[in-house]
């Protein structure tokens, strides 16, 4: 429900879990990965994180992100934590929600990506969204897998789900659909409680 590195406490928490055997993966926008961040969430003992990275311009990804300044402190934090990492943990992970918006500059991100020698894995990710407009048509989708064949170095994973296909990016279906056709029953299971003391299932 948010940025994580926005919690005061993260660093407790992550390491609290690490240390008690469990799998941490951890998704950030990083824009808040400085030079401390990136030491900390290695010593943690993280195994993943995930920085999700829109395009390979400012002008792309600031105004898929909405913010000024974003690409510039998003691809800052990814060094410093390529840096920082011991050998090959924690794995890094880059995320990229495919649009119509920003396909045309995915050859660009993954030259990119290419330059930062990250050995990081890459997701694409069909934007999920009622707005056809935003979604990817047919011809653009056959490209965009015709081109992620041809990459050579991080070439990305593309995930739509099990059956990956070029209708189910031009329909917008993340993981086939599953998650429009499963409920989530996490509201059932936990509850919420906000700063007020209000508490919601």
């Amino acid at each position: 429900g948010g940025e994580v590195l926005l919690h005061p406490e993260i660093e407790q928490i992550l390491s609290h879990c690490s240390g008690a055997g469990v799998q941490v993966n951890l998704t950030t926008n990083g824009t808040l990965l400085d030079r401390e961040t990136a030491r900390s969430l290695v010593t943690s003992g993280v195994h993943s994180v995930s920085v999700s990275l829109d395009g390979p311009t400012p002008e792309v990804h600031d105004r898929l992100r909405g913010h000024k300044g974003a690409f510039k402190a998003t691809v800052r934090g990814i060094e410093y934590l390529a840096a920082a990492r011991k050998k090959t943990r924690p794995r890094i992970r880059i995320n990229t929600v495919v649009t119509s918006n920003n396909v045309d500059g995915l050859p660009a991100l993954h030259a990119l990506l290419g330059t930062l020698a990250l050995d990081a894995a890459w997701k694409l990710i069909p934007v999920d969204s009622p707005k056809k407009s935003m979604r990817l048509d047919d011809a653009r989708a056959a490209r965009l897998f015709a081109d992620c064949a041809s990459w050579d170095g991080p070439r990305p994973e593309i995930s739509a789900g099990e059956g990956d296909s070029c209708d189910l990016y031009e329909r917008g279906r993340y993981a086939c659909g599953y998650y429009r056709d499963h409920l989530c029953y996490m509201p059932w299971l936990h509850v919420f409680v906000d700063p007020a003391g209000f508490v919601y299932p």
